[in-house]
């Protein structure tokens, strides 16, 4: 039986990959402990633009939403899909008919992609 040195499931040694990209990681983690103050001004001073979007990237990245009127996990049925995806485009309040409809909009958009993946798969075999 082998002996787990590297914390792999397999036991082996890291590879030389994973050696040098954890390398890699603690290097930018000690300049950017070092410079990141640095950085942060310089583009904020130099490229506001860019500033303002790499900070909402993260924000958006690292905030959960609390909205879940987009969240089609939460679905549990057909209604529910229709709603939510009236609601993505700004139909606030859809009635019944419209959910209907884009139940049937939906489904022939399911269909359509059933037939792509189809298609793919023929030519593959």
């Amino acid at each position: 039986m082998r002996t787990r040195k590297s914390g792999n499931r397999y036991g082996e040694s890291p590879s030389t990959r994973n050696r040098l990209s954890g390398a890699f990681i603690e290097a930018l983690a000690e300049q950017w402990r070092e410079h990141g103050g640095e950085i942060l001004d310089g583009l904020r001073r130099d490229n506001p633009a860019k500033f303002a979007e790499i900070v909402a990237k993260l924000v958006t990245i690292s905030e959960p939403t609390t909205d879940d009127t987009f969240d089609f996990k939460k679905a549990t049925s057909m209604q529910d899909i229709g709603r939510k995806l009236l609601m993505s485009v700004g139909f606030e309040e859809p009635d019944e008919a419209s959910i209907q409809r884009a139940i049937e909009v939906n489904n022939r958009f399911i269909e359509q992609l059933e037939a792509i993946r189809d298609s793919v798969q023929e030519q593959i075999q």
